[in-house]
């Protein structure tokens, strides 16, 4: 399983490394000197990037390793009608149709979101089913979706998707990619290395980015893992038919010494 962080976090392992556009020719100079490894560029808006199609081709036919992640959807159609080969959509896909659509862009991989992030066997078959290999990509630490903040009474996250470090041998059949992102540069590459290390002894609120339970990464087993990859997350879902990660952290809580 790959690990994708941004430039400021260019650690050995790393396997891709994220650059803003605006960052373009320090992206180039790196790609050249690194080409073991896969240099994502991020267009947050082709059109006042300033920097020209023609350009962008010229780099990609050079670069093998040069990934351009778009943030609209208009950019990513305009340069697949471009035939630019290594192109991804920035952001989550959340369903089926969604899923099929974009497929028929020829993406270079695919980062997904809740709720096919719980039903991994079922996203992956597709992929599979491509004529190209496209790569599954999920961020692991993030929990309960940030617009979902002012909920965080009814909701600590548990019921959301995260992967710990520990289980990350579980999910290997499924994902191809690990995406980390923090906005401060100490807590993602402290992510980096938790990732790589695979293991983590704290509670899932210090690891997850929107998360409350204070369960202990550790707690969560090869079980549980399980159970979430393909569960469906019908929790969610009305009527809600299922309470198991709810149940899972009373038993954690139960279970623990200093409880009273």
């Amino acid at each position: 399983m790959k690990l994708c962080a941004s430039y400021h976090c260019k650690n050995d392992f790393l396997d891709e490394i994220r650059y803003s556009v605006s960052l373009l020719n320090n992206a180039i100079l790196y790609a050249q000197d690194n080409p073991e490894r896969i240099i994502i560029i991020e267009i947050l808006n082709l059109a006042q990037s300033n920097i020209s199609t023609k350009r962008l081709q010229e780099f990609a036919a050079e670069l093998p390793n040069l990934v351009y992640d778009c943030y609209s959807m208009e950019d990513y159609v305009f340069l697949h009608k471009q035939n630019f080969q290594h192109i991804m959509y920035h952001y989550p896909i959340t369903t089926y149709n969604e899923l099929w659509a974009i497929l028929q862009l020829s993406p270079y991989g695919v980062l997904i979101g809740e709720p096919l992030t719980f039903e991994l066997p079922t996203v992956r078959k597709i992929l599979d089913q491509n004529n190209t290999y496209v790569q599954l990509r999920v961020i692991p630490h993030i929990g309960r979706p940030t617009a979902w903040t002012h909920l965080r009474d009814q909701d600590n996250g548990i019921k959301h998707f995260w992967i710990t470090p520990q289980m990350l041998h579980i999910y290997e059949p499924y994902v191809d990619v690990l995406e980390l992102y923090d906005a401060k540069v100490e807590r993602e590459n402290a992510l980096v290395n938790i990732y790589h290390k695979g293991d983590y002894v704290f509670g899932l609120n210090s690891l997850l980015r929107n998360c409350e339970s204070e369960i202990l990464c550790p707690m969560i087993t090869e079980e549980i893992s399980k159970k979430r990859i393909n569960c469906g997350q019908h929790c969610m879902r009305l009527p809600s038919n299922c309470h198991y990660c709810d149940r899972i952290e009373a038993i954690i809580h139960l279970s623990k010494p200093n409880h009273s």
